[in-house]
């Protein structure tokens, strides 16, 4: 299991919402600092920022942008015993609808 944070891009429809290529503001994915904000991990876990959760795991990352290199069953026993989710996937699911619908202003 990888942490592909990426959002298809593909449809840019000129009317209704914004496509998510504005929403992204020209990136084609959302950094995991900015979906694990502190609002994010204060409201869901205990720790104070994203940085901090992956130097707490058991996994040889030391910033987020290791974390490409964790076994995924690793994280997902992680994030069961320290988040207020199941597994890592739910934990994502939930950052990626909360970061949408702020952009939105939902």
């Amino acid at each position: 299991m990888g942490f592909d944070l990426t959002v298809d891009v593909s449809d840019d429809s000129a009317e209704g919402p914004p496509s998510a290529a504005e929403v992204l503001g020209g990136r084609d994915s959302i950094p995991p600092t900015a979906l694990f904000d502190r609002t994010f991990l204060r409201e869901h876990t205990s720790f104070r920022t994203f940085g901090e959760m992956v130097r707490a795991s058991p996994s040889s990352a030391s910033s987020p942008a290791e974390l490409g290199a964790v076994p995924g069953g690793e994280w997902d026993a992680f994030a069961a015993e320290t988040t207020a989710f199941e597994d890592w996937e739910a934990m994502v699911a939930a950052a990626r609808e909360r970061w949408f619908a702020r952009q939105f202003g939902l």
